[in-house]
């Protein structure tokens, strides 16, 4: 009887002592050999209307250096034509440009935003008088520091913003023509 029961009980004793192994196997996490699912490359349930988030703050540098948009007394904002500049390590050289034309007849106060935003480090506005084409009577009317921000008085001329890029991407010129308007 002994032996029957001893017969009995070894398959018992093999399930539980199996039972029990992989319980603590559970417990110590995956084995060396076990294989982690890789992330799910699916894509986001984010509504349309939200970006899904893509882990990091992070905001990649253009390639190209950023559009200056000039305002002046809230009028629409005009893009500069972009003269020499050298940009993230890419750069052109431009002779002294005409400009966008900005309608400007009265002057006014003035900002300039970077589109993207790549930050302005060291600034300078210079002006020329109406007519002419290639620099001579420029002279500085207003520079700083981070955001370009100044007065503009009335009239022609060609206006020229002289920016120093944050964060080392380097620098860059605009040109605007200033039109009756």
């Amino acid at each position: 009887m002994i032996v029957a029961a001893s017969r009995l009980a070894r398959p018992i004793v093999s399930v539980a002592v199996a039972a029990l192994l992989a319980a603590c196997s559970s417990l110590a996490g995956p084995s060396p050999t076990t294989r982690v699912p890789a992330p799910s490359t699916a894509a986001s349930s984010a509504p349309p209307s939200q970006p899904a988030a893509t882990g990091s703050a992070v905001e990649p540098t253009p390639r190209q250096p950023p559009d200056a948009l000039l305002t002046i007394d809230s009028r629409p904002a005009v893009a500069g034509s972009v003269g020499t500049y050298v940009f993230a390590g890419a750069g052109s050289d431009a002779p002294w440009l005409p400009g966008a034309a900005l309608p400007a007849a009265n002057g006014g106060p003035a900002v300039v935003r970077l589109v993207p935003d790549v930050g302005a480090g060291t600034w300078r506005i210079r002006r020329t008088a109406d007519g002419d084409t290639d620099g001579s009577t420029a002279r500085v009317v207003a520079s700083g520091t981070g955001q370009i921000a100044f007065r503009l008085d009335a009239g022609g001329g060609t206006v020229v913003l002289d920016v120093e890029y944050a964060g080392g991407l380097g620098d860059g010129t605009y040109f605007w023509r200033l039109v009756p308007g």
